[in-house]
């Protein structure tokens, strides 16, 4: 299925390789410490009608994947470690973008599914209460959509962990095919940004209330890029044990860009909200079934037309859980979203994680 992923897999960054070998020496050395190996599949099929919508051009494609996890806890206590692989086939001839003339094309004539791959890595180090982590995602062979990010994170504990202050830092890095957008003001075509160069901020607070009740606060921050102004946000998460086998989990959060800066595309300026519930209940001894429910309400408004639009976006999941053994445990999910704009997206997985 995954045919000349291993010569492409030669590409690999030097830091993750580098990493790679660390753990599977570390792994082999150290057997005080925790392993785990996790695998997931995933297809996604996704139906936009050639719709604009939220802040990216997206369309109709079909996408199936595969990754692989290796993580090793508590190497002398105070390290963690961990490397992923994950591959993707994907089905970009029925991907459409707009030329200079305006006019939808294929992104390409191959209909074959192709595939890509890349990989992630992260290193943590715990100590004196504090804890601080490196992470990285490399891409090792994608043809179309070439991504990586780098990213940070420092923890602060206090009361034995009951209470945790985090500091994030994310930057992504994003080519993409060439593709144009006509100008409200002359209604000129012009080229969109090919390399999309985006950072996050977020600032977030952890507390555990009582034995039944935990919930984290924060408050993000977008910098702008080549494309979208900047934007501010807070979001609120909580989960709560209702009886000894149900479960609930509860988010929300709001962003809204700001109006001020310059609008760079034919895009107007956006506000979002997301509303998320989720009931978990372990209905026979070492099985969980999950429900799931969001609603996303984005709202558009362009001062240079006067346009005004509102997109909704409702997504049903369910998942099944069962702890096979103490050491081994098995995900089955699938999740349904659809918009009022037309755009309907189903995913399937799969997924088992071994602790060694």
């Amino acid at each position: 299925m995954w045919n000349g992923f291993l010569i492409k897999f030669t590409k690999w960054k030097f830091f993750n390789l580098a990493l790679a070998m660390m753990t599977c020496f570390l792994c082999n050395s150290l057997n005080a410490a925790t392993k785990k190996v996790s695998v997931n599949g995933n297809s996604e099929s996704v139906n936009e009608g050639l719709e604009l919508a939220s802040r990216s051009f997206r369309n109709t494609f079909q996408r199936n994947s595969l990754t692989i996890n290796y993580d090793i806890s508590g190497i002398k206590k105070i390290f963690d470690l961990g490397v992923g692989i994950n591959a993707y086939r994907t089905e970009y001839g029925k991907f459409y973008v707009r030329n200079r003339n305006g006019d939808l094309v294929p992104l390409t004539s191959d209909s074959k599914m192709t595939t890509e791959s890349s990989t992630n890595a992260y290193a943590s180090l715990e100590k004196k209460q504090m804890r601080l982590t490196l992470n990285t995602n490399q891409p090792i062979n994608q043809e179309y959509f070439k991504f990586q990010s780098y990213g940070a994170s420092f923890q602060k504990y206090f009361f034995k962990k009951s209470t945790i202050f985090s500091l994030d830092y994310t930057k992504f890095q994003m080519h993409r095919p060439a593709t144009y957008y006509r100008s409200p003001l002359d209604l000129q075509f012009y080229s969109a940004p090919t390399s999309i160069n985006s950072e996050i901020f977020s600032l977030s607070w952890e507390q555990i209330i009582s034995e039944k009740i935990k919930t984290i606060n924060g408050l993000t921050y977008f910098k702008a890029n080549e494309e979208r102004p900047s934007y501010q946000g807070i979001f609120t998460k909580w989960a709560f044990g209702l009886t000894p086998t149900l479960f609930a989990k509860f988010h929300y959060a709001y962003n809204k860009e700001d109006t001020s800066a310059a609008l760079k595309t034919d895009r107007g300026y956006f506000d979002n909200q997301l509303g998320s519930l989720e009931v978990s209940w372990e209905f026979i001894f070492d099985w969980v079934i999950s429900l799931s429910y969001s609603l996303v309400k984005e709202d558009e408004e362009d001062p240079r037309t006067n346009a005004k639009r509102r997109t909704g976006v409702d997504q049903y999941g369910v998942s099944l859980d069962y702890h096979f053994s103490p050491s081994t445990q098995i995900n089955v999910r699938a999740s349904k979203l659809e918009t009022n704009t037309g755009i309907k997206s189903q995913q399937i997985g799969i997924g088992a994680t071994w602790y060694f």
